[in-house]
């Protein structure tokens, strides 16, 4: 073989070599990232509960019942009376806009034509209740009262039975015909009880 032949299949085989070598290797990988991915989380609002408000009566509760929201009237009851005993209904009725309340027992005292008062003021008697009288609405209270005969005293006959509802009597008071025996002295012979709602 010539020198010249010998050279050129030596280069030939470093050539193929060289390609061989450049087929084998590994295709080249994508570099990893080296960052961290951070995940975003987004908050779902919690719906706000709107607390359900208490309803509230119309109107509120009624104001105490004043003088002059009243008129009165008194009604005797003959069928119950007897034996040094006698009674009556006081019937009240609101003559104004607006309703009132009253709790326990009316204040009453007897009057002469004068305006005087006769005898002590009532006593309160059976048990204590409260009403709401509405306008234009009825309440009665029944009147006991004793014969001034069974005390000894000097008799006197009443024109006018004044009631109170006004706190602590500061009012006028309600004025309530009515011509019934009592002590002229300060003798107590009548007793009244609490409002109840007429019908």
């Amino acid at each position: 073989m010539t020198a010249s032949r010998i050279v050129g299949t030596a280069l030939a085989v470093a050539l193929l070599s060289t390609a061989l070598a450049g087929c084998s290797g590994s295709p080249s990988s994508p570099s990893a990232s080296t960052g961290t991915a951070v995940a975003t989380t987004t908050a779902i609002p919690t719906p706000t509960q709107t607390p359900t408000p208490t309803p509230t009566p119309p109107g509120g509760a009624a104001a105490a019942c004043q003088d002059e929201q009243l008129t009165g009237t008194y009604t005797a009851r003959p069928q119950d009376s007897g034996a040094g005993q006698f009674y009556g209904d006081l019937t009240f009725t609101n003559v104004s806009a607006a309703a009132c309340s009253f709790d326990g027992f009316p204040g009453l005292v007897a009057q002469d034509a004068d305006g005087v008062q006769l005898g002590a003021a009532a006593d309160g008697e059976g048990p204590e209740s409260a009403v709401t009288i509405e306008p234009k609405g009825v309440a009665v209270a029944r009147l006991h009262g004793t014969q001034p005969g069974a005390f000894s005293c000097t008799e006197a006959q009443s024109t006018t039975l004044l009631a109170r509802f006004t706190a602590d009597g500061a009012g006028p008071g309600v004025p309530v015909p009515a011509a019934i025996p009592v002590c002229a002295d300060d003798t107590r012979t009548l007793s009244v009880g609490s409002l109840v709602l007429a019908g």
